[in-house]
């Protein structure tokens, strides 16, 4: 009791549903505040083999003091019960008293603390629902906790440190709504600062959000910034000062008092905002980008380059680029075509000219979402290949992001970028009227062989459709071992007599003459084979005597054979040897020349770079 209130009230047994079995009563108001015994005398009937789990109830008052202890007690002595027959029960059992467990009053509480997320970044100007500050909000065991009313500060600075206040707030936050974290749904708001000032409040009043007894909830305010123009170090922080700052109740309306807040993000070392006048846009040569290759007359959608923009703080649309030929020649390129995703989410694609080297694209609208990537790719279509000096042309189309016109508008800020920090360049495309790719021929011989003039080597050479293909120079790579034979040495193999080059259609009609072949050693000094060296390189120039350069048909394949007189080898020697095709930089690099010289139906004298499919292995034959 407390001043003649009692402070347990409602007293009741219940079953264990919940619904009363006996009373409810009430204490004596004039009675002890120790002990009092409590009668209760209603009637109720348990049948014959019944049980039931009973348990004492009571509403505790408001004004009950915290930390008192209380607990209730079975006199069994009290225990009136009479069977069937209205004859009195004497041996209802225990007959020991049954004391209950104890029972300590604790008060509602709120414990506040500002966390992470949301966690310190950076924005621009115009975003919105940006997240700007999280707290959590634990509710006692007691009870559930209900806020209704929350007092937000938020404090500005121009140089990236909190302190000072010199930012008016409200031109730059335009309004704040506060949500439950776990389920997004609104909580209050939006909510505009109460005054424009260093200091701003924020006030959310006449809401119910409730937090369950001995659970944490959290509020994630999220607010709307304006198009003002910001400085390169505007940093915000949204706290909550004080927790008188914080209305809260109980169940029964009574008011939580909030504990003092532990940390309320005033100083921004939780969560500090900082605000830029625009985002960053970079760009950058896609890693899928086409690599430098042959290209061929009369072609379309040809892969020329992929760009990936990259979007930093805002989303950006890019409206206008220029792409410059700056290297190559416009004559070969019919159109240039770009490809990407628009701020509808939907493909687009546009169209242009090389004009002096440039193709120049407004009206776009490339979306690059905040903080994400998009790629704009390129392609082309290409004309016929009129005349010989188009055959060789170089063509790139660089993005001229820094050098060209170019136009990008951020989503939040309305800024306009006219320039990014550089041009990127593409990989250079090489126009031709045709090529050839070469390729191993099933049936090249590997594995056991005989010593003597047989066939070491088989590759086919196929011309693009486009046009046909002269073949005028092989460089073969003579890959060979031997303990003590002797048969690789210049001397015994690098001999015109030891080399034959046909069709393997016809082996009867070689495609060579002594006056085709050179030889060069492993100490390479040029195309010269020392004697008591080993034979490392066997150059075939397909003109070079009184046979002319072979010629493959425009969308034929033929399949050339190699035949090398290997008589000396040991098989006890554990004598071998293989034939490739290296490609053209390990040629040029140790000896200076070509891996193949090739013509199209313009150009009569083309090197082997860029050509696919090489170095070409075969295999290895063993004696």
């Amino acid at each position: 009791l407390i001043d003649g209130d009692a402070m347990l009230e409602d007293l009741a047994i219940r079953e264990s549903d919940g619904s009363v079995w006996m009373g409810s009563e009430e204490l004596a108001t004039a009675g002890d505040d120790g002990l009092q015994a409590i009668t209760f005398d209603d009637n109720q009937m348990l049948q014959a083999g019944e049980s039931l789990d009973l348990m004492v109830t009571v509403d505790v008052s408001a004004d009950a003091t915290a930390d008192e202890v209380y607990h209730a007690e079975l006199v069994m002595g009290g225990v009136v019960a009479e069977d069937a027959n209205g004859d009195d029960l004497t041996d209802v059992v225990p007959s020991a008293d049954i004391v209950g467990k104890d029972m300590t009053v604790t008060d509602s509480s709120l414990d506040v603390e500002a966390v992470a997320p949301p966690s310190s970044n950076t924005y621009v100007k115009g975003s919105s629902a940006v997240s700007v500050s999280g707290f959590n909000f634990e509710a006692g065991d007691a009870a559930d906790v209900t806020i209704t009313d929350v007092t937000y500060g938020v404090t500005g600075d121009t140089d990236g440190t909190l302190g000072e206040s010199d930012i008016d707030v409200g031109d730059r936050v335009s309004q704040c709504s506060l949500y439950d974290n776990e389920s997004g749904s609104l909580v209050d708001g939006p909510e505009s600062p109460t005054d424009n000032d260093g200091d701003a409040d924020l006030e959310f009043e006449n809401f119910d959000w409730t937090i369950e007894a001995g659970e944490t909830a959290k509020l994630v305010m999220k607010c709307d910034f304006s198009n003002t123009a910001a400085g390169a170090t505007d940093v915000f922080a949204f706290y909550i000062n004080a927790n008188t700052d914080i209305t809260a109740e109980d169940a029964d309306g009574d008011d939580v008092d909030a504990g003092a807040i532990a940390e309320n993000n005033e100083d921004g070392s939780e969560t500090t905002i900082t605000l830029a006048n625009n985002g960053d846009l970079t760009v950058s040569l896609d890693g899928s980008s086409a690599n430098s290759t042959i290209i061929l007359g009369g072609s379309t959608a040809i892969a020329m380059s992929k760009f990936k923009f990259e979007a930093d703080d805002e989303a950006f649309v890019v409206k206008h680029i220029d792409l410059g030929n700056t290297d190559g020649s416009d004559e070969g390129v019919a159109a240039v075509k770009l490809s990407y995703t628009n701020s509808a989410g939907a493909t687009e694609t546009k169209t242009g000219y090389l004009s002096s080297g440039i193709a120049s694209f407004d009206g776009l609208d490339l979306y690059v979402a905040a903080d994400s990537s998009a790629t704009l790719t390129v392609t082309i279509d290409t004309g016929s290949i009129s005349n010989e000096d188009m055959s060789g042309d170089i063509i790139v189309l660089n993005l001229l992001a820094d050098t060209g016109e170019f136009e990008a508008v951020g989503e939040s800020s309305g800024e306009t970028l006219t320039a990014l920090a550089a041009d990127v360049d593409a990989n250079e495309m090489t126009l031709r009227a045709t090529k050839p790719t070469l390729s191993l021929a099933s049936g090249s011989p590997s594995g056991s062989g005989v010593a003597g003039d047989s066939e070491v080597f088989r590759f086919n050479v196929a011309a693009d459709s486009r046009g046909e293909v002269t073949l005028n120079k092989v460089m073969f790579k003579v890959v060979t071992s031997e303990d003590g034979s002797e048969f690789n040495f210049c001397e015994n193999l690098g001999t015109v007599a030891k080399f034959t080059f046909y069709d393997a259609d016809d082996s009867s009609d070689k495609l060579d003459d002594a006056a085709d072949w050179a030889f060069a050693d492993s100490d390479v000094d040029g195309l010269d084979c020392d004697a008591g060296n080993d034979l490392a390189w066997a150059q075939l120039t397909l003109d070079g005597g009184d046979h002319d350069s072979e010629l493959i048909g425009a969308g034929e394949t033929k399949t050339y054979v190699l035949k090398v007189d290997t008589l000396g080898a040991s098989a006890s020697d554990d004598d071998a040897i293989r034939i490739e095709i290296p490609d053209e930089d390990t040629v040029g690099t140790i000896l200076g020349d070509e891996a193949i010289n090739w013509g199209d139906d313009e150009a009569l004298s083309i090197d082997g770079d860029l050509i696919k499919n090489l170095p070409l292995t075969g295999g290895t034959i063993q004696y």
